[in-house]
């Protein structure tokens, strides 16, 4: 405990009022008198209240729970506010301000089977002191020259209306900062002409970039749903992505990304949009910020706000063909009904091409036929998968 009168004459010395071996005090405020400390600690097993007093150093318990009392504070001369641990979150209440003299601990499993089986105290490793670091080799960490073999399988992925049989492979380092992730596969017994009976596709990320080969590039979830992500032809491309979350749940991030594609039969993003050309070149940049928040176990997001703005550029049959996005999402919570949020979102964009081109268009995936109409844009008739409506 500090002094504020020494601190401020520049004094720094303090005193120890009381000290555990195996355990923390935590969350301790002055009592309403300033005679006192009151706080928690897991001295019984589970989180307690305690009292500690100020001038002698006698540690006192207040409370004697099963599940754990957190952030006592006290609001009357007898009476202290807590909250109490459940299975569906933290709920307040109040207990006296009463010293007990009896309490029973709780028994952790460990010790228990460490009591009843002591040979598996011999199971665990040395501490380190024991380890003699002249034997230990320090050099630079290398990841393009550490990684190895990690995983390798035969597999099996969806091309079209088809199945495609072959083997997957995973190279990466120990620490998992270079990752290769390669599928080379076939299908013969497919309907498609000979060049789209072979298949490869390659993942490799290094830190923050991302390289992306295909040919004829295949989907594991195209074997279920009406979906397909498979696509003929071929693709490369490199990425970059810088992300900050060291305010989290504040995130911004951007990324760059050059591609090439190649025999394409439909947009690479659009299963059921054709393109009239086969080959072209795409560079993309975006910047995306971000505050989200989420329940503990949770997956979707429940709250919060994402903004995204992207850009792209197309060449394709030597003319350029530039587009601009911005979409937005705000959602929050619905008070009556638990776990459960209501969300806005929106995009607006503009493209600079030639308006006759499908290249030039946004495309809407899976919006209803009323929709479609109150749009007023031209939609190509629906069918299961992704249908595309150009505005």
């Amino acid at each position: 405990m500090f002094k504020i009168a020494s601190l401020e004459a520049g004094d720094p010395s303090y005193r120890t009022i009381h000290k555990l071996e195996d355990n923390t005090l935590t969350q301790f405020k002055f009592s309403q008198d300033n005679r006192s400390l009151i706080g928690t600690s897991y001295y019984t097993g589970v989180s307690n209240v305690w009292k500690l007093d100020v001038e002698d150093g006698s540690f006192n318990l207040l409370s004697n729970t099963d599940t754990g009392f957190f952030m006592p504070v006290q609001y009357d001369a007898d009476s202290l506010l807590v909250l109490r641990f459940y299975r569906d979150g933290m709920l307040p209440g109040r207990i006296p301000m009463e010293v007990l003299h009896e309490a029973n601990a709780i028994e952790f499993m460990g010790n228990r089977v460490v009591r009843d089986h002591p040979e598996v105290v011999e199971w665990s490793l040395p501490p380190p002191p024991s380890i003699n670091r002249t034997d230990l080799n320090e050099k630079p960490y290398r990841p393009l020259g550490e990684m190895f073999l990690a995983n390798a399988w035969p597999d099996i992925a969806g091309y079209k209306n088809s199945v495609a049989a072959g083997y997957r492979m995973l190279v990466r380092d120990p620490q998992g900062i270079s990752q290769l992730n390669v599928f080379l596969g076939v299908s013969p017994w497919s309907d498609y002409q000979n060049k789209q009976q072979f298949h490869a596709d390659l993942d490799w990320q290094f830190w923050n970039w991302n390289l992306t080969a295909s040919w004829n590039k295949t989907d594991f979830y195209d074997l279920f749903g009406p979906t397909k992500r498979s696509r003929a032809g071929y693709a490369a491309g490199l990425s970059y992505t810088k992300t900050n979350s060291l305010r989290h749940p504040l995130r911004w991030s951007y990324s760059l990304g050059v591609y090439t594609y190649g025999d394409l039969e439909v947009l690479p993003q659009y299963q059921n949009i054709a393109t009239p050309i086969r080959d072209f070149q795409m560079a993309t940049a975006s910047y995306e910020l971000s505050r989200l928040r989420t329940s503990l176990g949770g997956i979707d997001d429940e709250k919060g706000f994402r903004w995204e703005i992207a850009g792209q550029a197309t060449y394709a049959g030597q003319d350029l063909y530039p587009a601009i996005r911005s979409s937005q999402e705000v959602g929050f919570l619905v008070p009556p009904i638990r776990n459960t949020s209501f969300w806005i979102r929106n995009s607006i964009g503009q493209s600079f091409g030639q308006r006759s081109s499908p290249l030039s268009y946004f495309y809407l995936g899976g919006v209803p036929e009323q929709l479609r109409r109150l749009a007023r844009c031209k939609a190509i008739p629906w069918r299961p998968g992704i249908p595309g409506c150009r505005y």
